[in-house]
Order: structure tokens, then sequence, then C-alpha cells
């Protein structure tokens, strides 16, 4: 059990989401993803329901993104075209 422990705090102490502004521990994306799933919640989000997210690639999408599973529903990210 104590060599299971460890391995955990290991592995949430590792950097899953890094980009220009923000280095995130598993621990930190996990405590920033359920206040997101349960503003999820609170539009009427449920399981099975899509949840289309727009936005550029950063750890806010991944945050929101990952959120979206938690209630059960099928995120479905969307890019602006940025070419013609």
């Amino acid at each position: 059990m104590e060599a299971t422990t460890s391995r955990v705090s290991f592995f949430l102490m590792r950097l899953p989401a890094v980009d220009e502004t923000t280095h995130s521990t598993y621990n930190v994306f996990l405590e920033n993803m359920r206040p997101c799933a349960a503003l999820y919640h609170v539009v009427g989000v449920r399981k099975g329901d899509r949840a289309a997210l727009m936005s550029y690639p950063s750890t806010v999408l991944c945050i929101a993104l990952f959120a979206a599973f938690m209630p059960g529903a099928l995120p479905v990210p969307l890019r602006e075209r940025t070419d013609p």
C-alpha cells in the first residue's frame, strides 16, 4: 500500500499541461476541473449532452475539455477557421 501511495504522489506532482503562462500539475489540474464541472452542471449540461468549447489551444481548454467528462457530457472542441 505504501508503494502505491508514493507512486500516486509522484504522479500527481507531474506536469500534464504547460503553455506560455501556466505550468499545472495533475493535482492542480484536477482542482481546476472541479469548479468547471460544477459550472457545467449549473448551466444544465447533463450526461449524454454535447458541450461545445471554443478556445485557442491552452491549459484552460484542456481543463474545460476534461471537466466536461465529469458530468458525463461529450466535449466538442471548436476552432475558428483562420484561412479562407
